[in-house]
């Protein structure tokens, strides 16, 4: 992979990064209406749905460490 792939790669990384965050707190945000709403069995569900998102992003955050030792050695 050249240098510049790399490089997109990591900005590409880094921006699902942020969008899964962003979406998670919007799922919490939902979760904690819907749960005032006496619908918790359905907060419940989105709140594990953001945990998934969380674990995907340290996936991705591992992957972005392992690029950029990759880089390294480009």
């Amino acid at each position: 992979m050249q240098r510049d792939e790399t490089k997109r790669l990591m900005i590409l990384v880094d921006h699902w990064i942020r969008h899964n965050r962003d979406h998670t707190s919007e799922y919490l945000r939902v979760a904690e209406r819907l749960e005032s709403e006496g619908l918790a069995e359905i907060a419940t569900r989105i709140r594990k749905a953001s945990e998934i998102v969380l674990r995907a992003n340290e996936r991705l955050s591992a992957a972005k460490d392992t690029l950029a030792q990759y880089q390294k050695g480009v």
